[in-house]
């Protein structure tokens, strides 16, 4: 009798070690646009989140900012997002997904206190202007292999942003995106360091680095912080394509591994 009882404990043992094991949140990073392109709008988007049927999306905003309110909060922007639309859309649709946000906190806040936006924009009109000075003027001492890499580089992301999604979500996509804010980022501060009208912009470059990285860490931190929460579940991160790659390898080398990395086109 001992025997038979030893014999079913042991063929019942696997099964009672797997219900012990809580099941892995699926996150899917999808990378995207903001504005509608020929080869992705708002259709392509609501057929990939119908594909995908998360239980929870996680949307780009501050993540103290009332879920409950991402309608009134719509109506207030002049100019929403494509994804704004679409996931206002999709939860009408689907009332049962769950709607959280995963940015980092006073996001807005920093922006409008740094003149992010301003400086910017002032950047690489400079920027602009001097590389097309230094075709024609030699006293302009611009490096000529690092403008070569950045105006084809340039060219190579404008056509990158009008591509298929599937392209936009791609490893290619990401490395170019990983180039862009290690290798260039390293080239604009040696520029400033340099070059004499483009030295008041050093502090600039310097504070949009270092908040390129806290921005991503808090992103990362904030999705964790939701597989754990909703463990088991399917959520789908819908974030602007250049944040992708570093989402990704960020998750990937987390020690939390409560969570598994899908890609949306694994629901096709």
């Amino acid at each position: 009798m001992k025997n038979w009882v030893i014999i079913i404990i042991l063929l019942l043992m696997p099964i009672l070690l797997l219900a012990e094991i809580p099941p892995k949140t699926e996150i899917i990073i999808f990378g995207i646009v903001h504005q509608a392109t020929e080869n992705f709008d708002g259709e392509d988007m609501l057929k990939i989140l119908d594909q995908v049927r998360p239980d929870v999306i996680l949307f780009e905003h501050p993540i103290s900012w009332p879920a409950e309110e991402f309608s009134k909060i719509i109506q207030k922007i002049e100019n929403p997002t494509l994804e704004t639309i679409m996931v206002k859309k999709y939860l009408d649709e689907n009332p049962s997904v769950l709607l959280r946000y995963f940015d980092k906190e006073n996001r807005d806040k920093y922006y409008i206190e740094t003149r992010y936006f301003e400086r910017q924009k002032a950047f690489n009109k400079k920027l602009e202007d001097l590389i097309t000075k230094s075709k024609s003027n030699d006293s302009i001492s611009l490096p000529n292999e690092q403008i070569s890499m950045l105006l084809n580089y340039d060219k190579l992301n404008k056509s990158l942003s009008k591509e298929y999604s599937r392209v936009i979500n791609s490893t290619v996509a990401d490395s170019i995106y990983a180039i862009k804010h290690n290798y260039f980022n390293a080239s604009f501060l040696k520029f400033t360091e340099n070059v004499p009208e483009l030295k008041q912009f050093k502090e600039y470059i310097i504070s949009r680095q270092k908040y390129w990285e806290k921005r991503n860490q808090a992103m990362v931190k904030n999705i964790i912080k939701y597989a754990e929460e909703f463990q088991g579940k399917k959520i789908i991160v819908v974030t602007g394509c250049e944040h992708r790659y570093y989402l990704r390898n960020e998750l990937k080398e987390s020690k939390k591994q409560t969570f598994v990395l899908k890609e949306y086109w694994e629901h096709e």
